[in-house]
């Protein structure tokens, strides 16, 4: 999603019940269950059915409109996870149906990129009803804010990193499961993974950890991540071909998220010109969007990046430590075990579709074979491509959730 997300409508979903906000109050009388993940919750809002079937229908998304049969509540939720090495506690929302009927699935989706500290899912619950509205389809569903926002806002955002973009999903999705321990609620084992440029990232990192990481005690039924840039080394090669790049912004977040988390010395004028080099740590202090950090910024690449980084880069000792972090943080060394439907529109600029093809060849040749298929969105942009992804990926959904 462009500087971010496509916009979503009104707001929505929920947690039902008072047992389940119980979990979250401390009161002499009642204790607490002890939890590993869940630290607790917080009403954050309300949506009816009504509402949802209404705006659904305004964006042509009559596919979720036909599903929706509950009202829901909204929570924020925070709970622990971990950040190089030490635990942090970070965030998101979680809505659940109202008067639910048996078991429920578990859908965690993963938002678009972020920068401004505001725009995270628990500090603007508003901005994110057209996901989180799949809760009143009979979901549970997620919506993390990822590491560097709402919670742990402290953490500069670990963006297109692996690792720190994957762990904090599943983690939220076991605060979710023992929520629903506590509660008149049961899961019935069923987890689904979805998102939108960086969120299509991190849905296809999160099920690539939960895939590897069997001792943990969850299993992805499906996922659908959409327009992301899954192989970074290809991303890199795309932005140096260019003359100019529209979202500069995206180039100057990945290097900085790549110097912080990875604690590399090196300064930023190593891979960019100035006075750029200079400007960009103070353009990422949370305040900013990513069209105005742009603003700050050049579109014309090579007099945005050092002109020795687009000539060297693939012989020059001075970019090994930035040519294997992009090398190892590129998911294409995996094969999913789970059904796995690659979303992108086919005029996308942004993250260009042959990144997505690029990825789709690979996993294919590591053996995915019938779990996985691309969905080419004929003629869908970035800006564009993701209430066509949504149009597809919501009856899919649906048929696989009881």
């Amino acid at each position: 999603m462009r500087e971010a997300r496509n916009r979503s409508l009104f707001i929505s979903i929920a947690v039902a019940v008072a047992t389940l906000f119980f979990v979250s109050c401390n009161s002499s009388e009642d204790p607490v269950p002890q939890h590993t993940w869940l630290v607790s919750l917080e009403p954050a809002g309300f949506a009816t059915s009504g509402q949802i079937i209404f705006g659904a229908g305004i964006i042509g998304l009559n596919e979720l409109a036909d599903h929706v049969q509950y009202d829901a509540r909204i929570y924020r939720m925070v709970y622990r996870t971990s950040f190089n090495g030490s635990e942090v506690e970070a965030s998101g929302i979680v809505g659940i149906p109202v008067d639910f009927q048996g078991g429920l699935p578990l859908i965690s989706i993963q938002h678009g990129t972020i920068i401004k500290k505001s725009d995270a899912p628990s500090r603007n619950v508003d901005d994110y009803l057209l996901f989180s509205a799949l809760a009143t389809t009979g979901m549970i569903t997620l919506i993390p804010d990822f590491l560097g926002f709402g919670e742990s806002e402290d953490i500069f955002h670990p963006y297109y990193i692996e690792e720190w973009e994957a762990r904090p999903v599943a983690d939220m999705v076991k605060a979710a499961v023992e929520l629903m321990a506590d509660s008149a609620w049961m899961w019935n084992n069923k987890l689904f993974l979805t998102g939108y440029s960086e969120g299509g990232y991190v849905t296809m990192a999160a099920h690539k950890y939960i895939q590897e990481h069997p001792e943990e005690g969850l299993t992805v039924t499906a996922s659908a991540p959409a327009a992301g840039g899954y192989d970074i080394t290809h991303m890199k090669d795309y932005f140096f071909s260019l003359e100019t790049y529209h979202e500069p912004f995206y180039l100057a977040y990945i290097f900085q998220a790549y110097k912080n988390t990875f604690g590399w010395n090196k300064q930023l004028d190593t891979f960019f010109q100035e006075p750029y080099a200079s400007l960009i740590p103070g353009l990422f202090d949370g305040s900013l969007g990513g069209s105005e950090i742009n603003a700050r910024l050049t579109e014309v690449v090579r007099d945005y990046l050092n002109p020795e980084m687009l000539e060297t880069f693939d012989t020059n000792p001075e970019y090994s430590e930035l040519k294997k972090a992009l090398m190892e943080n590129s998911l294409t060394d995996w094969v999913p075990e789970a059904p796995m439907r690659m979303y992108h529109g086919t005029a996308d600029i942004t993250v260009p579709y042959d990144n997505t093809l690029a990825t789709y060849q690979q996993l294919i040749e590591n053996g995915a074979g019938k779990n996985l298929d691309l969905i080419s969105l004929d003629g869908a942009t970035h800006a564009t491509g993701l209430i066509p992804m949504l149009k597809d990926m919501v009856p899919w959904i649906m048929e696989m959730k009881d």
